[in-house]
């Protein structure tokens, strides 16, 4: 069995995006007869959050093994201690991975990093070891610097580092060929796992409609805008729900922001939701809202909530910008907004209320092309192929 180590970001199992994506790329890996371990550096989760406190340092979820190379899985307070444990994990990590090769057990690393001196790093490691690395490109990273601290010339000089390339959107293609040949390269869109969503309980007696938008507080011009298009409908029975986490700053602007709406009687933010309960409010919505911007960040990326808003079977409500045209068509499964202005967002936005029945034949619809291009189980081929290669 091939073996690999997947590396670059913390909290496995447990996060946001990265880490979801990490999860089912794993999977997908997996079900393709790959053996993966995922590694993470340094402990980030917090003990007083209840659902994370029997968290191990190392373990399964879902069939993939983690570890924390720090050997501590919890964020650590303590400036010493938490410097300290850096350098644990720097160090546990080169151990875990010299060790695999050393036995025999190491094919490829996968890594994710937005780091170019982590990239460089793990790209000299490869090449002692004698294995591929891949890297799972998914943002445009210089976009990314002022917020992150990520390298601004990263896109033009990332592919100096890495043997294969996976990517999520063709605007990301444009800087990694003709650096690396077309059949070293992978388009995987975002991912997850449609049965998941299927078993998961579904109130068949809810009675509340509602749109729904689900990310982090820190997108605050998309939520506001989310806000502002749902204050300019004229209707009395819908809802807008918000599930957002974030820091105590950007949660308190969306909820200034909601104090100046005409419906914030109708406005419900939710935070913190374990996953069935995420689930569940996914399922009960009547259309999951996910506006991109004309930006160059929103027209290289491809959200993640995507994927998980197609596997409810519910209208997706998006615009015209970035990967959407690739792979949705307006009206059919999905309800697509000319551009980003609320006057164009509330036009689909109403033809939900107005028109039920053609916004569920969407979503069913949206649903069937979300099991044929965002399941992680339609990857497992192609990535046992282009590993191959």
């Amino acid at each position: 069995m091939k073996q690999v180590i997947y590396l670059g970001s913390n909290g496995f199992p447990y996060g946001m995006a990265q880490i979801q994506r990490q999860l089912y790329i794993s999977k997908a890996l997996s079900q393709a007869g790959y053996h993966v371990t995922v590694c993470s550096r340094k402990g980030v989760y917090r003990k007083h959050k209840n659902e994370y406190v029997s968290i191990p340092m190392s373990g399964s979820h879902q069939g993939i093994d983690f570890l924390f190379s720090s050997g501590v899985p919890f964020y650590q307070s303590n400036f010493l201690v938490r410097n300290l444990l850096k350098v644990v994990g720097f160090f546990g990590e080169l151990g875990f991975i010299v060790g695999r090769k050393l036995s025999g057990n190491l094919d490829y690393l996968f890594v994710n990093t937005i780091s170019l001196i982590d990239l460089k790093y793990y790209s000299v490691l490869s090449k002692l070891l004698r294995v591929d690395l891949v890297y799972d490109y998914v943002e445009q990273v210089g976009e990314l610097s002022v917020s992150t601290g990520s390298s601004k010339n990263f896109d033009s000089v990332f592919t100096k580092y890495c043997d294969r390339i996976i990517y999520i959107s063709d605007q990301l293609l444009r800087n990694i060929v003709p650096s690396i040949p077309e059949s070293k390269t992978l388009k995987i869109p975002p991912l997850t796992d449609f049965e998941l969503f299927r078993k998961a309980e579904d109130d068949t007696n809810n009675s509340s409609a509602y749109f729904l938008y689900c990310g982090s507080a820190g997108y605050q011009k998309v939520i506001t805008f989310i806000i502002d298009a749902f204050d300019q409908i004229d209707d009395t029975q819908f809802e807008l729900r918000l599930i957002v986490n974030g820091s105590a700053t950007d949660m308190n602007l969306i909820r200034q922001h909601i104090l100046g709406s005409r419906k914030q009687q109708r406005i419900n933010v939710l935070s913190g939701l374990p996953l069935d309960q995420l689930i569940y409010q996914y399922k009960g919505a009547s259309a999951m809202l996910i506006p991109l911007r004309d930006t160059v960040q929103d027209k290289a990326r491809f959200p993640h909530k995507i994927s998980e808003y197609l596997a409810t079977g519910n209208p997706l409500i998006t615009t015209h910008i970035g990967e959407i045209d690739n792979y949705f068509v307006d009206n059919e499964n999905a309800l697509i907004a000319d551009d980003f202005t609320v006057e164009s967002y509330c036009e689909k936005m109403r033809l939900v209320i107005e028109h039920r029945q053609l916004a569920q034949r969407i979503g069913v619809a949206g649903y069937g092309l979300g099991m044929r291009h965002f399941d992680f189980r339609c990857h497992s081929e192609p990535l046992q192929e282009f590993l191959s290669k």
